[in-house]
């Protein structure tokens, strides 16, 4: 039987074999950035001085307690650009912590998930490493307060970084990283999407996408008057881009993680990878109600009039299942169906203006049959 935990290793395997350290080198570029503008202000000297400090520092990272003494002993060298390719190396513990941050969220961005959860990772508590590890590890016990605060770190440094450096690409990795990280969080929500965030975690460049929707190909978003795609729209464009539903909610439920978490929880096609991933987009109207199963039956004279009305105005249709009106109100351009009015009872038609991502069990959608019986009792 596969288990969540089979998953989670089978997805970290494959980022750490294709990860390419590419916010790292972004980090680099921006340290380098700095020495330039020092020697730009002062002198080449300076900058040499001021570098081989910076390097010296920034190698060392956080794991360590940093000893003054260590620049006393620091040797000035011209090279300080090599000095520094080689200083901030490629891994999650050395170097700055934004940078080592952005390792984990590019995980989190393209497989659903982030590598601290893997034990073997974890320190043995006489490491003089295992306090940074563990307090990181306690910092992403909230995902998705980790996730807004990191992107939020990168929103500032792009604020500070000059407009010309960013128009050559100094800081691209990290700000498509970035945008697929709250791009994924978006879509886990319900919540709609920008082109730049579907291209993102699609991994396609927004020229692409946009072609796709002026084509308007089998699997292109519908994009909203608002410039917006919904959750649900985007659905087929990413499935058919090898992308990964998120795991990260079912780990993160079985918080605080033990060494042998997510091996009892099964995952697969045979079992739970339909629970883990059985969930809907439900639109939810300008009002703020929701087409939800109960709410939106409405009985008939007979059972051929009973069902959900669904569509616009003069152009309506009555559905007797849940799942098939769901469907057809998500391939409308405008969502729309009747409900009651919670004031008076009568029923009138609402706009969807947004989606909602919710697990189908927590929905409790009758079947026809027992909708039907229960329109025939009403009699």
């Amino acid at each position: 039987m596969r288990v969540l935990r089979d998953e989670f290793h089978d997805r970290l395997d494959e980022f750490e074999a294709e990860y390419d350290w590419l916010e790292h080198d972004n980090g680099k570029s921006i340290l380098a950035l700095i020495g330039e503008l020092i020697e730009r202000m002062t002198s080449s000297h300076k900058a040499n001085v001021s570098m081989a400090a910076l390097i010296e520092i920034v190698a060392h990272g956080d794991v360590l307690e940093w000893d003054w003494s260590r620049l006393s002993k620091t040797q000035i060298t011209p090279h300080w650009r090599e000095e520094l390719e080689e200083a901030m190396s490629y891994s999650v513990l050395n170097g700055p912590d934004l940078f080592d941050r952005l390792h984990d969220l590019n995980a989190f961005a393209y497989f659903g998930m982030i590598p601290n959860w893997n034990p073997e990772y974890w320190p043995d508590p006489t490491d003089p490493r295992s306090t940074v590890v563990l307090s990181r590890r306690e910092a992403q016990r909230d995902l998705e307060k980790w996730v807004q605060d990191v992107c939020e770190e990168v929103d500032e440094l792009e604020k500070l970084l000059p407009a010309a450096q960013l128009k050559s690409g100094l800081f691209d990795a990290c700000l498509t990283t970035r945008t697929a990280a709250k791009a994924r969080l978006a879509y886990d929500k319900g919540d709609s999407l920008s082109i730049a965030e579907l291209a993102a975690l699609s991994r396609v460049s927004m020229k692409r996408l946009q072609n796709a929707v002026y084509a308007k190909t089998d699997e292109a978003p519908l994009v909203a008057k608002d410039g917006k795609i919904a959750a649900e729209n985007a659905r087929a464009w990413l499935e058919a881009r090898d992308y990964k539903p998120s795991i990260w909610q079912a780990i993160e439920d079985l918080q605080p993680l033990n060494s042998d978490w997510g091996e009892d929880v099964p995952y697969g096609s045979e079992t739970s990878e339909s629970k883990l991933a059985d969930y809907v987009f439900i639109p939810v109207a300008n009002d703020g109600s929701e087409f939800l199963p109960e709410l939106c039956w409405r009985d008939g004279r007979g059972a051929s009039e009973a069902g959900y009305t669904i569509g616009p105005k003069g152009a309506e249709q009555k559905v007797a299942d849940y799942r098939t009106a769901l469907d057809i109100l998500s391939k409308m351009e405008t969502p729309r169906w009747r409900r009651p009015n919670p004031e008076s009872g009568n029923w009138g038609i609402v706009t969807g203006q947004s989606w909602r991502r919710v697990a189908l069990a927590g929905l409790n959608i009758p079947n026809s049959d027992q909708l039907t019986t229960q329109t025939q009792e009403a009699k």
